[in-house]
């Protein structure tokens, strides 16, 4: 179990090595994009560089081949600064990084659901949003397509509270052209109160309805909690 980071002072030259990697012979148990020079709230990564972005992948297998994906890794992201983690550093990163997911500094939690191809696209768009803070965190698993922000009240200050609604709905909209989806997580009342927290489910509505009323005909369980008001 070993752990290789790589790390770059934007993240677009980041998204295309992930895609690299992809279509490589590596294969890293797991592969996340998240910015990295963080406040307490979150996960540090030392020896990475000085780059805001980090790519962190996890190995696992026979030293042999942990080794082999190692150097083929590096060979494939030789122009970035790197670093190979200790043995025991893998688990305390993982343990740090699941913890703060849900950590109570943040009152803004999305999740974003695309193809792995529209990554760096869909990190641009989210950058008319979110500009770079350290009230913000970024998680991406760069191999399945799943990005998180997550964000602090203060980093919405930049532009008038009834405008901050309107600009989360533009940022779903452009999602949701780019075949994607988003999911709003957590958020300020005066967030969720004018924001479907669901999204668009399109045509599979139908569905979910009929099974709601299949299996809640009465509507008793959690009426309107969940998509199109089921």
């Amino acid at each position: 179990n070993r752990a290789l980071v790589f790390s770059a002072s934007s993240v677009a030259p980041l998204c295309e090595l992930a895609v690299q990697i992809s279509a490589s012979d590596v294969q890293p148990s797991a592969m996340e994009l998240l910015s990295a020079k963080v406040d307490e709230s979150q996960v540090e990564i030392t020896d990475c560089g000085e780059g805001q972005y980090v790519l962190a992948l996890t190995l696992l297998g026979e030293e042999e081949t942990v080794e082999w994906q190692i150097t083929e890794a590096l060979r494939i992201g030789t122009e970035f600064q790197h670093a190979v983690l200790s043995p025991e550093a893998p688990t305390n990163f993982w343990q740090a990084y699941r913890a703060s997911e849900t950590a109570p500094a943040w009152d803004l939690i999305l999740q974003l659901n695309f193809l792995p191809s529209h990554l760096d696209p869909v990190l641009h768009d989210l950058s008319s949003v979110f500009p770079e803070s350290p009230l913000m965190m970024l998680r991406a698993h760069a191999a399945s397509g799943i990005v998180r922000i997550h964000a602090q009240s203060q980093s919405l200050e930049w532009f008038k509270p009834r405008q901050r609604p309107k600009r989360i709905a533009s940022l779903r909209q452009q999602v949701q052209e780019s075949g994607g989806q988003m999911v709003i997580l957590r958020a300020p009342h005066d967030l969720k109160s004018h924001l479907d927290v669901w999204g668009e489910v399109g045509e599979t509505a139908f569905l979910m309805r009929a099974l709601k009323e299949k299996f809640d005909p009465r509507s008793v369980l959690n009426p309107g909690r969940f998509v199109v008001g089921i």
